[in-house]
């Protein structure tokens, strides 16, 4: 968090702002200036509020931004949004806040009844602009986190090695498609937010990975297709790429320029969807992918609480990943009930003709006791490490779990 009234660049840029939307006065109505808070949400969460603040906070910015007039000036505070509205003031700027706090609630908590009337019956009561600058410069604004250092190319794509991880498929107890994976070239570790590790990545950097992972599985694809090799090669989207516009727009355009003749044999996950992300945005996504790809599964977490959300969003399978924490010897999870979880899991999935996967560093005693309680598929490198070709795909033996 940072002090705007320590940077005198930062406080002379908000004067000119406020002096912009009074439009030449020296004055603004008080009520120009609304604050959103998050309280309900807050408290909605309870526990769980910590793990998911930055990428409530997150979503709540895009969901206003939206919303508000071009005119109007969005600041993001450190418990809500302070809107200083442009395009009303008085009883109306009221009103406005009132229906944005209301959208912003039932966007997350769902259906809330009618909007509050307005609180406020006055009508004007104006502030000088200096004065309302220096007041709001003492304000605690929330500055974005820097994004994680990560060497890269000229084009902004993370220096990567591309491999391909088998998926077991329990009742055929073969391998039957192949993720392409994204490892890091000077540590051999695979990319943390895609598979086997969760992490916050910066929009523009999914999106480079994203766009790449793409075309590595149209070339593999390539060479299998045309020597009658038919199988399911899969690319992971971070969730990240598809909530901005600006890169779900690059992706789509590189969807778009695809060869049509693979549309059966091609899958898309969506990766890194958290516990409980909105399920307004979920369905959207998921809709939206399948006008372009067929096979779209979603990819959650070992803990979210909503697996029919997941199911109900329209994709062809979801599942979950498995990650170090749950699988260590300090586990938040005793096996037993992560076990009968997973079950449970599976079969809302099943009663929607939904396949149901799991992923994670799974050893063979977990694998096979997944194979045992309806989970469909099984990704780990532990039993089935990643290639770096594809044709080298058909020579590995299936290795199966009963033997």
């Amino acid at each position: 968090m940072t002090n705007p009234q320590k940077d005198d660049s930062k406080l002379g840029d908000l004067t000119s702002r406020l002096r912009s939307l009074a439009e030449g006065r020296e004055t603004l109505d008080v009520a120009q200036f609304q604050f959103v808070d998050l309280d309900e949400i807050r408290t909605a969460y309870g526990e769980r509020w910590p793990e998911n603040k930055e990428r409530i906070l997150s979503t709540a910015e895009n969901f206003l931004r939206r919303r508000v007039d071009p005119s109007d000036l969005l600041i993001a505070a450190a418990g809500g949004f302070l809107v200083v509205f442009g395009s009303a003031n008085g009883a109306a700027a009221d009103a406005s806040a009132g229906s944005l706090s209301h959208g912003l609630n039932e966007f997350f908590l769902g259906e809330l009844g009618e909007v509050p009337a307005p609180r406020m019956q006055a009508t004007n009561h104006p502030v000088p602009v200096a004065k309302l600058a220096e007041t709001l410069a003492a304000v605690d604004f929330v500055d974005p986190p820097p994004p994680p250092a990560v060497a890269t190319d000229a084009a902004g794509l993370p220096n990567v090695d591309w491999r391909y991880q088998p998926v077991w498929d329990v009742r055929r107890e073969a391998l039957t498609s192949w993720y392409v994976s994204p490892y890091c070239r000077k540590t051999s570790e695979r990319l943390p937010g895609y598979q086997f590790e969760s992490a916050q990545i910066p929009a523009a950097q999914s999106a480079a990975i994203d766009e790449a992972s793409l075309w590595v599985s149209e070339q593999a694809l390539a060479e299998l297709i045309p020597s009658g090799k038919q199988l399911l090669i899969g690319a992971s989207i971070h969730v990240s790429t598809l909530m901005n516009l600006a890169t779900r727009a690059r992706l789509l355009s590189a969807i778009n320029r695809l060869e049509p003749g693979y549309f059966r044999y091609r899958i898309l996950k969506i990766a890194g969807v958290a516990p409980g992300f909105p399920r307004l945005y979920l369905n959207e996504i998921v809709s939206m992918l399948r006008t372009k790809v067929q096979n779209v599964v979603v990819g959650g977490a070992w803990n979210e609480p909503d697996i029919a959300g997941l199911v109900n969003s329209g994709p062809v399978a979801v599942g979950v990943t498995l990650t170090k924490s749950v699988l260590g010897p300090s586990a938040p999870v005793q096996p037993a009930a992560l076990l009968h979880k997973l079950t449970t899991d599976a079969q809302l999935a099943h009663s929607a003709r939904m396949r149901f996967f799991v992923e994670g560093r799974i050893e063979r005693d977990l694998a096979a006791k997944l194979a045992a309680s309806s989970v469909d598929n099984i990704v780990s490198p532990r039993i089935w490490p990643a290639a770096g070709i594809p044709d080298s795909m058909l020579k590995w033996p299936s290795a199966r779990l009963a033997g």
